[in-house]
């Protein structure tokens, strides 16, 4: 009941976010099923308008609040499973169509034993999307190709969940597939 209420005071400039956010986290999930997770979680190119040299800031802390707040409210009320890897990647290719750069993350923890994953994004050292990262050792980073860690030998294997896909990391060579049974 509490939601119905909240729902009736939000204006039309609420809901626009909020389906924006239901068909991006919608895209990403498709995504997940059809394509092959290394193409989902490729970075869209970040589109520069013309004529403007970039966003202003306090006009892309705006936007990341808005996308923030309505990749969050969608997420939770989506008929599919949306999780932190959904989220992130949703609101990524959303920010970087409006002009926003982001960094992805992905990161382990070991929780009673067990490996446990989470996905996060970042604008500025600001979280966007992942709450709560401080427990999680970055796995996977946007500047992994830059440090050159691509193109040595593999150092280590890792396999775990993020987000129901199945994330194998062999350090320089990242080969991420669908969840399911696994046969080596």
């Amino acid at each position: 009941m509490k939601s119905l209420r909240k729902a009736r005071r939000l204006t039309l400039q609420d809901w626009a976010p909020i389906f924006r956010a239901v068909a991006e986290l919608a895209i990403v999930r498709l995504q997940l099923a059809v394509h092959s997770p290394r193409q989902v979680l490729t970075p869209e190119p970040i589109r520069v308008r013309r004529g403007s040299p970039g966003r202003p800031s306090h006009r892309a802390a705006q936007m990341i609040n808005r996308v923030s707040w309505a990749i969050g409210v969608a997420a939770c009320r989506v008929p599919w499973r949306s999780d932190c890897l959904v989220k992130a990647r949703a609101a990524q290719r959303w920010l970087a169509r409006e002009g926003i750069p982001t960094q992805m993350f992905i990161g382990v923890r070991k929780d009673r034993g067990a490996f446990e994953a989470h996905a996060w994004l970042r604008h500025e050292g600001k979280t966007i999307t992942g709450g709560d990262f401080s427990g999680y050792a970055p796995l996977v980073t946007p500047d992994l190709h830059e440090i050159g860690v691509l193109d040595r030998q593999p150092l280590a294997r890792t396999r775990m969940l993020v987000g129901g896909v199945i994330v194998e990391d062999h350090v320089n060579d990242l080969a991420i597939g669908n969840v399911g049974p696994r046969r080596r």
